[in-house]
């Protein structure tokens, strides 16, 4: 050990407060949908949204490139178990409710229990597109994040091309606080999101 460290009593008590226990990921319920935990059995439902073009045109949750194939899903989902071991993040997949069909995945991320904050993303299957179920599904995660976690901010950044996306945000409430300009960079190209956020007292 570092023997400034061994005489800074100071130091390993903040080393001790920055480190955050596992989250437990609950399965939530929704009219017509279920958000059940993630896990590597769901790498072939996975892989088929995360290998959709027309998903990646507005997400980067998998990834800057397209699923070329299973194993780059399965790495994936190793991440995000991580995540939650680690203390810092959940990740969901949603089940339509009648069938229990994979049709799109959703998980809370960045997540500082000093600072009671996080960010939250979502994908969903085109085949579900204009349904209102991103809405109904945000909107149980949201009510979450908020009793369970304790948060007093949840985030949110989205392609300003994709209006149905930022619909969703503003029908869960969410506040636009201002446009990030080169904030992620996809096949090399620079991309601008958009800044959502809920915050409560």
């Amino acid at each position: 050990m570092n023997p400034w460290i061994k005489r800074s009593p100071i130091i390993l008590l903040l080393i001790c407060l920055s480190a955050q226990a596992a989250l437990k990921v609950p399965t939530l319920e929704t009219e017509r949908c279920i958000l059940r935990p993630l896990s590597l059995d769901d790498a072939p439902g996975i892989f088929s949204l995360a290998s959709d073009p027309e998903i990646a045109r507005y997400t980067t949750m998998f990834g800057a490139t397209l699923h070329q194939d299973q194993r780059a899903t399965r790495e994936f989902i190793e991440r995000c178990l991580k995540m939650s071991y680690g203390g810092y993040g959940m990740a969901w997949v949603i089940l339509e409710k009648y069938s229990g069909t994979l049709i799109g995945m959703m998980s809370v991320f960045g997540y500082s229990m000093i600072h009671r904050k996080a960010e939250f993303g979502y994908a969903l299957s085109p085949a579900y597109w204009g349904m209102g179920i991103m809405t109904e599904v945000s909107k149980a995660l949201i009510a979450f994040a908020f009793t369970e976690l304790n948060l007093v901010r949840l985030q949110a950044t989205v392609d300003p091309e994709n209006i149905s996306s930022e619909r969703v945000l503003q029908k869960c409430g969410m506040q636009y606080e201002g446009l990030l300009h080169n904030y992620y960079i996809v096949n090399d190209a620079c991309c601008n999101r958009a800044m959502y956020a809920l915050t409560q007292k």
